[in-house]
């Protein structure tokens, strides 16, 4: 019994000498400076942006402000700073973890003294540019069936901001800026507001990103539910975070490197405690957690094929009306499928929503583009995972079918023209495609995906576009294909309609790069 007892004490020193123990964060105390600007701009402006910045770090949860009370009597930083370090002084005073059960005193070294009065970081806000301008613009407005145009006045402020990041020593960590413009109809504040808001959007991820916050952690357990984490809700830990698992290693015997061997996804999260999925890697009880903040974003580039049923090379079109007879013969690319490429952007919701916007090209002639919006559900299955999903489309046509010499005073629709005529076939059709993707993740930022589903459209509407001159002179005209004046022949035979399909099924392959 003894002999095992040191056997298991031989492997913790061994484990402990050469890995370490896993670091846990907890809150970051932070004091934040009264915001400062050497611009002459309303005292509303001021407490605004305080209140919002205020407001995002307390959101965030990993921060704690201290010493908020004194940050409108303290003008100076030395005095400030100082008043938050005896602060710290007198907390540490009163720990009983300080405490000597004997002397009945805290008792605490100098060097440990200093270092706790020095244990938080300063937080300098300021409004480094402001500018504001008020302007009219004109506005129409539909008045008992009429077009009505008035004059209304506009706001447009442009606020920079920054935001230093000092630690209690004095030394510059980082500094946060950015600048955002906006308008506004109501009055000058809301403009600002506005900016402010769009300025200081980004600065939760830059702080997420920063290694000073960044959430550390270990693996508690690995079970049916998942990898176990210590933290959650109450470092504001949320579903959809990624942590690497952190190793570090000894290089030429005297360098410490820190690599990163897995990646882990937050499916769900508790107050002090979290669930993951792993996506890479091998996670061992005790492996220390690092996060790696991402935006959820993703950009995605898409080569494949979708159905493009033509059934005819030779398609003829004939418009007939009083004082106009057009006709144009078209060579068209018979065919069943088509080459598809397309830019999608995904972004992610949580731990496995996904909502994504995808445009592109069916490369055929006629030459056929899409736009569709969506959303899916990604199921993780390690390195591999699979995303069910629907998404509503939209396909659309152009096609020149030339140009018609007029020498008359010619009548479509209503509209009359007196001048040359270009002639295009336009439209599109609505559809509704479900899909199913398998991806492989190879790292955290890239992706290879297989998608393929079938495509379901319906409520076709193509027409001939009739239009002349240019700018205040131009004259146009629409007529739907399925007018009488209207009619086909496909290799020489009258034919009911427009052959132009897009249901069926689709495949492609994704790069996917995620952000």
């Amino acid at each position: 019994m003894r002999k095992c007892f040191l056997v298991f004490l031989f492997c913790f020193f061994l484990n402990s000498l050469f890995f370490g123990e896993a670091e846990v964060s907890q809150k970051k105390e932070i004091a934040v400076f009264p915001v400062y600007s050497s611009y002459n701009i309303p005292d509303a402006a001021y407490r605004y942006f305080d209140d919002r910045l205020i407001g995002m770090l307390s959101k965030m949860k990993r921060f704690q402000v201290i010493g908020y009370q004194y940050r409108l009597d303290y003008n100076s930083a030395e005095q400030f700073i100082k008043k938050i370090q005896d602060l710290k002084k007198e907390a540490a005073l009163k720990n009983p973890k300080y405490m000597d059960a004997d002397l009945g005193v805290a008792v605490i070294p100098a060097a440990d003294m200093q270092k706790l009065a020095n244990s938080f970081f300063i937080f300098i806000p300021s409004i480094t540019g402001y500018s504001s301008t008020e302007y009219m613009v004109e506005v129409q407005e539909k008045r008992n069936n009429k077009i009505v145009i008035k004059l209304v006045k506009e706001y447009k402020v442009q606020a920079n901001v920054s935001v230093k990041i000092v630690t209690a020593e004095g030394n510059l960590l980082n500094t946060y800026e950015d600048s955002k413009a906006s308008t506004s109809r109501a009055n000058a504040i809301e403009a600002y507001q506005n900016a402010v808001n769009g300025a200081i959007g980004g600065l939760e991820f830059f702080l997420r990103s920063m290694d000073e916050f960044k959430i550390k952690t270990r693996v508690l357990e690995i079970g049916q539910r998942g990898v176990a984490l210590e933290q959650g809700g109450n470092l504001g830990i949320r579903p959809g975070y990624e942590f690497f698992i952190q190793q570090e290693t000894t290089v030429m015997g005297r360098f410490q490197e820190k690599m990163n061997t897995g990646l882990l996804r937050i499916r769900e999260t508790g107050e002090q405690y979290s669930y993951a999925e792993i996506l890479t890697g091998f996670p061992q009880v005790g492996d220390q957690l690092v996060e790696a903040p991402m935006l959820g974003g993703r950009f995605n580039i898409l080569a494949g094929i979708s159905p493009m049923k033509l059934d005819s090379a030779n398609i003829k079109i004939l418009y007939s009306s009083p004082g106009i007879a057009f006709v144009s013969t078209e060579s068209f690319s018979q065919s069943t499928y088509a080459f598809t490429a397309g830019l999608n952007m995904e972004g992610e919701l949580g731990y496995a929503g996904l909502f994504d916007l995808n445009v592109g090209l069916l490369v055929n002639n006629p030459l056929a583009f899409y736009f569709e919006l969506g959303g899916g559900y990604e199921l993780y299955f390690g390195s591999l995972s699979a995303v069910m999903g629907a998404d509503l489309s939209f396909v659309g046509t152009v096609k020149y079918l030339g140009k018609y010499y007029n020498d008359s005073l010619i009548t479509i629709k209503s509209t009359e023209f007196d001048d040359d005529i270009d002639i295009y076939m336009m439209g599109g059709t609505l559809g509704v495609k479900p899909k199913l993707a398998l991806n492989y993740q190879f790292n955290q930022h890239f992706k290879l995906r297989l998608v393929g589903g079938y495509g379901f459209y319906f409520l076709p509407f193509y027409y001939l576009s009739f239009s002349s001159g240019s700018g205040d002179d131009k004259k146009s005209a629409t007529v739907d294909l399925n007018d009488p004046s209207v009619s086909f022949q496909v290799d020489g035979k009258k034919a009911a309609g427009l052959s132009l399909d897009f249901s069926g099924p689709f495949a492609g392959v994704e790069l996917v790069f995620r952000f």
